[in-house]
């Protein structure tokens, strides 16, 4: 799993949704374009499942091998998705273990400083945005005149208005807009800037 946010931003809190929906996967990127796969308002805000993140869970204790989930999901967005079918962009990687195998459960100071969200646990959305996207997570050729729709993996893609057209698309896919071309040069990494409105 991988970052594809660097550390810049401009997002407003109003626009994040918080506590609501976690990933239908046991690892995700940060980054990835999401949309609801799974929302019931009538069930309880976080359920307990068993869970193969806790080890070992054949203790006689009573609910020892129950870990807390919560059950509304979201998925990554399909490509070509209407901006009304898609939730918004992770602000964090959902994973199980670190770089050495280690499970993040038990490195709460280390989920935190690495932005990451355990699976079942809720991820962080932003719906709108500024974000700088890091080389090889977005598609196409991005400039300031280019619109943002969601291509493959949940990754925002670059199309002008005769190539969103020529796609069979409509103004109803573009989830928001590119702000620049890629960075380049020596000391640059080919990242671009996004706006997403959704």
């Amino acid at each position: 799993m991988s970052k594809r946010l660097k550390p810049y931003r401009q997002v407003a809190e109003e626009n994040i949704i918080n506590g609501l929906f976690s990933a239908d996967t046991q690892t995700l990127d940060q980054g990835v374009l999401v949309s609801i796969s799974a929302s019931d308002g009538s069930k309880d805000p976080v359920e307990y499942v068993d869970s193969s993140q806790l080890g070992k869970t054949d203790y006689a204790h009573i609910g020892a091998d129950m870990y807390p989930v919560v059950p509304n999901k979201f998925t990554t967005a399909a490509s070509g998705a209407r901006a009304a079918d898609v939730l918004g962009i992770t602000l964090f990687e959902v994973a199980y273990t670190d770089e050495n195998g280690e499970k993040y459960l038990y490195y709460k100071q280390k989920r935190i400083e690495n932005q990451i969200c355990l699976s079942g646990e809720a991820v962080p959305v932003a719906s709108r945005g500024v974000f700088e996207i890091t080389s090889g997570n977005y598609a196409g050729t991005p400039t300031h005149e280019t619109y943002a729709i969601v291509g493959d993996d949940g990754k925002p893609e670059a199309v002008t208005y005769v190539g969103l057209t020529g796609m069979g698309l409509t103004m109803e896919n573009v989830i928001g807009k590119f702000l620049s071309t890629p960075q380049s040069g020596s000391k640059q990494d080919n990242s671009v800037l996004l706006k997403l409105n959704i």
